[in-house]
């Protein structure tokens, strides 16, 4: 199979404008199934990649642990994926965030950072990677070089489609959903079925916000399940304007913190 190499440049405002090499295939791009090293490798992170197996917990007696992640994910490729957490049972200053993947042989370090109390790791997982399951590890380390326990997140990675696909379904975890809205401006209307288990839906195009079921938040926040706001049952709708100057896709966050919790949105196409 002939392989290519693709030059990726993707301007990131919210960390980073940048370009990354990797060889892909040609006809089926990267498998996150089957190609864990060459998944990892693709990743676009404000950070360093690193060989070797994903760093292990350092087992002190008073290990700290991650809070708050996702333990199950549903997000588009050409999406930035947003992680959040908070430290807990930690004895020392947070310095380094560990992403990698499972059973791959290299893994990402990050600075670690904290806004308004809230951290967060990000990445942007370029569009020519596959539909398909794996699994994320996320950890911290740190000043000293303690590593937390490692927070796995079943991952599961779809396509972006037209604004004219049909509504979305889902339930626990956090689904991230891009869509194409074309090239036309106009009014979008985003409905929304929450049945009886409150979740929360957010709209973002590019790094902006657009609209939500709750408090709108700032450009470097995302809803997670420890700020009980914006989490409503029933049905709704949302409406924002569509304008394609600031990009042709709008994401649709849903978040649902409680297992037995479903969902049905639809999206229109600008009118």
């Amino acid at each position: 199979m002939k392989k290519i190499m693709i030059m990726l440049c993707i301007a990131l405002s919210f960390f980073m404008a940048g370009c990354i090499k990797t060889s892909v295939d040609n006809d089926f791009g990267i498998d996150p199934s089957s190609e864990p090293d060459l998944l990892v490798k693709s990743f676009i992170v404000d950070g360093k990649l690193q060989k070797g197996q994903f760093p292990t917990a350092t087992n002190t007696g008073t290990t700290p642990y991650l809070s708050g992640v996702p333990n199950a994910i549903e997000i588009s490729a050409g999406v930035l994926l947003q992680l959040p957490f908070t430290v807990l049972n930690a004895s020392g200053t947070p310095c380094k965030i560990y992403i990698g993947v499972q059973n791959a042989n290299s893994y990402w370090e990050i600075p670690y950072s904290s806004t308004n109390n809230s951290s967060m790791a990000e990445l942007f997982i370029p569009i020519y990677v596959q539909n398909g399951n794996y699994q994320l590890l996320l950890a911290i380390a740190d000043c000293n070089g303690v590593i937390s326990v490692i927070s796995p997140v079943n991952t599961l990675l779809t396509g972006i489609v037209g604004c004219s696909s049909g509504g979305i379904s889902g339930s626990y975890g956090v689904t991230v959903r891009a869509f194409d809205m074309g090239e036309d401006a106009g009014k979008v209307n985003v409905n929304y079925q929450m049945y009886s288990i409150p979740d929360r839906l957010d709209v973002r195009q590019g790094n902006k916000w657009l609209t939500c079921t709750g408090t709108q938040l700032v450009d470097n926040l995302t809803p997670n399940c420890w700020v009980w706001d914006g989490f409503v049952s029933g049905t709704g709708t949302l409406q924002f304007n569509y304008d394609p100057k600031a990009g042709r896709f709008v994401s649709l966050y849903i978040t649902g913190c409680d297992t037995g919790t479903a969902w049905d949105v639809d999206i229109s196409c600008p009118q």
